[in-house]
């Protein structure tokens, strides 16, 4: 099987979020189909290490990325002016970092739809360019430029999206027979806890970045209701913390929220975790409270790792949780359904065991990274050929 040398551009050089761990997973899985990556990122961090200790050689380029979250300060002023720039300083960008690579590589490779120097460098090398989009717009807190669908339909061959719900919106706008559905996807057997840890509260899960999108106050308000109605042994374990680019304030509301309410017994904040396998062996549950996941790793994550899922019946997530069978679906931003369907789960623990087998199954044969390796390994080999 014929070499084929990838660039692969990154959204950042950092672990944070789900874009760059689940490119790593991928390009891990590639190595072994012959395709060689090579990670272009705009600055050093954890992700760029972790790709050096995996023998991928990276490449720096102080590029920005073409989308912005308006906070509603007076530097939104600033983040206007440099949305509407990023087009043009990533076309100089791309054309000097072509200047500089010509010939080095078959195809580039844009992680996520933040950045544009992908595909801008691609057309400067003049190789074909897919592109993989793992996340919403408004949504998820993201504003682009105007035009941006026509951009990413201009600068790329193919554009692959995680979600069934994703892929209807980019119909919307752009040709359906350029847009490729491939879900995520994780290293199953690393989640794959066995039988669960036995212990006195019935343990939930609800992991992600602190920022609003991902609902956690939400999680708080059906907690609140449950303790209101007596409802005992439950506890809600809230893993994560802000980004470096966002502000402190929605935290601070988490945390005051808890302390106004007297909730200390019934939520544990336990920051970022790096061992996330080992955590879920410890929990009963998972919640999935986002306004709208793209795809959702921890969704699946989670499933791999033998938990039912309350999740929000938005975006991805009924893509992945059938609801009665692998967990239950609540409407988004009710927590009054939300604490019904955590309470059910609590009142039921071997039913509660059983969802988690389901999911477990569910995981294993629709999200492993084995079934995304071969399916962008095939991709790639086919936007390169023709």
């Amino acid at each position: 099987m014929k070499e084929i040398r990838v660039l692969f551009a990154a959204h950042s050089g950092e672990m944070s979020g789900g874009a760059n761990p689940a490119l790593l997973a991928l390009m891990t899985g590639l190595m072994e189909q012959n395709i060689r990556p090579t990670v272009l990122a705009p600055a050093e961090g954890a992700f760029c290490e972790k790709c050096r200790e995996l023998g991928i050689a990276v490449l720096i380029e102080r590029y920005r990325g073409c989308s912005t979250v308006f906070r509603h300060t007076p530097k939104d002023v600033l983040r206007l002016l440099k949305l509407v720039a990023s087009p043009a300083l990533s076309l100089v960008r791309g054309r000097a970092f072509a200047r500089a690579h010509r010939g080095e590589f078959d195809l580039v490779y844009t992680n996520d739809r933040m950045i544009m120097m992908g595909g801008c460098g691609a057309r400067g090398l003049k190789t074909p360019h897919i592109w993989h989009s793992r996340c919403f717009g408004r949504e998820n807190g993201n504003c682009f430029p105007a035009g941006w669908y026509a951009i990413m339909d201009r600068l790329s061959d193919a554009i692959v999206v995680i979600s069934r719900d994703m892929q209807r919106e980019f119909e919307r706008k752009i040709a359906p027979e350029k847009i490729v559905l491939i879900y995520d996807g994780i290293n199953t057997g690393r989640y794959a806890c066995g039988e669960r840890e036995e212990h006195g509260t019935f343990e939930l899960l609800l992991a992600g970045r602190l920022v609003p999108e991902k609902g956690q106050m939400d999680a708080l308000h059906a907690m609140k209701r449950l303790v209101d109605r007596g409802v005992t042994g439950i506890r809600l374990n809230i893993a994560g913390s802000t980004p470096s680019y966002a502000a402190g304030d929605y935290e601070r509301a988490l945390h005051a929220f808890v302390h106004e309410n007297h909730l200390e017994e019934s939520v544990r904040f336990l920051g970022q975790i790096d061992d996330m396998p080992a955590l879920m062996k410890r929990m009963d549950a998972a919640l999935v409270t986002s306004r709208r996941e793209a795809f959702g790793l921890i969704t699946a994550e989670s499933m791999a790792a033998g938990l039912p899922v309350v999740g929000a019946d938005t975006g991805c997530t009924p893509e992945l949780v059938t609801d009665g069978e692998t967990g239950f679906l609540y409407k988004m931003g009710d927590p009054e359904a939300l604490a019904a369907a955590i309470e059910r789960l609590a009142e039921h623990p071997s039913a509660a065991r059983r969802m988690g087998r389901c999911a477990a199954e569910s995981a294993e044969k629709s999200f492993s990274i084995e079934r995304t390796v071969a399916q962008v390994s095939r991709l790639i080999r086919k936007t390169v050929e023709n």
